[in-house]
């Protein structure tokens, strides 16, 4: 029984000496492999500037090569590679770049890899961002400016924790633009002294446009407000010159330095729409029964505005006059119950010259008594009357007229009277004939005339030499025998022997006549 009690012994001896050694060894083992730690150079940083972290490495393994990437959405990372002997602890900087446009804390989280055993740790870092624009304050004094300040002051803040370094801004207004470059402390605040000229700016509330960039990116942009003090002075008139040709001026001056919105309003009648020139196009409404022009203007400070209206009534008294006039001939003649109309044209004469004269007697109305129509002709270069009537015989002819009597004209009833003027001398230039006359009773016996209108004979075409050749082209011959000639001023020569502008020779007698030249003849008035 003894020996079995110090053999247990002996066997629980053997295994408290195992465990004892099992922990030694496992103690060496956790204290293989690597270890990884992550420390920010800077705890704030702007959207513009990267985050860089120290990543320390210590290798308790063999020695090996360690993969660094991360997954992060919030900065990009390129990765790399760390190359740490065994037994040896190395750094390396990490360079973050931030894809966020909002302020905030944020995590960076790195994988690092054995390259042999394939094992993967993590570490994480925190980092402040903190944008450009929420770093800066931003305002300017005073806070209503007036029109005879000369300077305003921009107030630029930093309100982060970190220094600013390369800040670059824009500003642009309708009173100032300027560049500023500066860097700023942390809590440093900055005073910008800007002249300005406020005489011709408008009055109200208006925005500095901001933009700012930090290393030549541009960071935000921004709008800060300002205030100018209004000054009303606006003044409307308007006057009225012209008769016929009439004109309308509406001013409205502006020497404030706000705008003002105009509506503008002015009765017009249809007449003055059609007949008047505008400077500004209106607009067109009916209100009340009467038309009215409408306006809408935006007078801007310190600028005039007009709206001319010009309005020519004399175009349309002229119309007018002109349909009165129309209108009163169109009356008169669809008035008069006897209408009289004269035409003459010239006639075929074996010489000399010979004319027709033609008049028309219409009766539109009533029944007329003891007709007499008269005509009378130019007693010239022996001109008269040929016996030829192919209407009505005249009951009187004398030296220079023509006289008919109807004893009865009905209504409806039309009479044309014609004759002929015969002259032995030729007449070819153009000849006026004057008004015939009718002069008649009416049915109540009153006398009564009318006329016709006047008539005109146009000239003679007379024919133009041109060249020719053969019998009566120019020349020069004797010739026996008489003959006659005609020259080119239509006057008859008798001669003998000797032909006007020759003619070859000839034999015999015989009677002639030749023009200057032969062959193809043009004409001319």
């Amino acid at each position: 029984m003894r020996q079995k009690k110090v053999g247990y012994l002996a066997v629980f001896a053997l295994a408290v000496l195992f465990l004892t050694l099992m922990a030694f060894g496992a103690s060496d083992v956790l204290a293989a492999g690597y270890e990884v730690t992550l420390t920010p150079i800077k705890d704030v940083i702007t959207e513009t500037q990267p985050a860089v972290f120290v990543l320390t490495l210590t290798n308790n393994d063999a020695n090996v090569a360690y993969e660094i990437f991360s997954l992060s959405t919030d900065f990009s990372f390129l990765g790399e590679t760390m190359v740490v002997p065994s037994g040896y602890t190395r750094e390396s900087r990490l360079t973050f770049f931030p894809k966020l446009d909002k302020s905030g804390i944020y995590e960076v989280t790195i994988f690092v890899r054995n390259q042999i055993t394939r094992e993967d740790k993590t570490v994480t870092a925190r980092i402040r961002l903190l944008t450009l624009k929420d770093s800066l304050s931003m305002y300017v004094e005073p806070s209503l400016l007036k029109v005879s300040d000369s300077k305003l002051t921009l107030i630029i803040k930093n309100r982060a924790d970190n220094n600013l370094e390369n800040v670059k801004l824009g500003a642009s207004s309708p009173i100032f633009s300027k560049d500023f470059e500066f860097s700023a402390s942390a809590k440093e605040e900055l005073r910008y002294e800007i002249p300005v000229s406020l005489k011709g700016a408008e009055g109200g509330q208006h925005d500095i446009h901001i933009k700012g960039y930090q290393d030549g990116t541009l960071a935000f942009e921004r709008d800060i407000p300002y205030t100018l003090e209004t000054i009303y002075d606006f003044e409307q008139s308007r006057s009225l010159t012209g008769f016929l040709i009439r004109e309308k001026r509406l001013t409205y001056d502006n020497t404030g330095n706000t705008k003002e919105e105009v509506n503008v309003e002015e009765d017009m009648s249809f007449l003055e729409k059609i007949f008047s020139y505008f400077s500004e196009k209106p607009a067109f409404k009916t209100e009340g029964g009467s038309l009215k022009a409408t306006w809408d203007l935006e007078v801007e400070p310190y600028t005039k505005e007009e709206v001319v209206v010009k309005t020519n009534y004399l175009l349309p008294l002229i119309m007018l006059v002109l349909i009165v006039g129309g209108f009163a001939l169109t009356v008169r003649y669809q008035g008069k119950g006897i209408i009289v109309t004269k035409t003459a044209s010239r006639g075929k004469s074996s010489r000399g010259s010979a004319f027709k004269v033609t008049i028309r007697v219409k009766n539109r109305k009533d029944a007329i008594r003891e007709v007499k129509i008269k005509d009378i002709f130019p007693n010239v270069a022996g001109a008269k009357v040929h016996e030829k009537f192919d209407f009505i015989k005249p009951a009187k002819i004398g030296e220079n007229f023509v006289e008919w009597h109807l004893p009865l004209l009905q209504g409806g009833e039309e009479r044309v009277f014609t004759y002929h003027i015969v002259s032995e001398n030729e007449l070819p230039g153009a000849i006026s004939l004057p008004s015939a006359t009718v002069n008649y009773l009416t049915l109540h016996r009153e006398p009564q005339v009318e006329y016709s209108g006047g008539a005109r004979v146009e000239a003679l075409q007379v024919p133009v030499q041109a060249r020719g050749s053969g019998q009566g082209a120019q020349g020069s011959g004797l010739g026996a025998g008489a003959g006659t000639s005609v020259q080119p001023s239509h006057s008859t020569h008798t001669g003998t022997g000797h032909t006007a502008q020759g003619a070859g020779h000839g034999a015999g007698r015989g009677t002639g006549s030749s023009t200057s030249g032969s062959g193809h003849y043009g004409f001319r008035k």
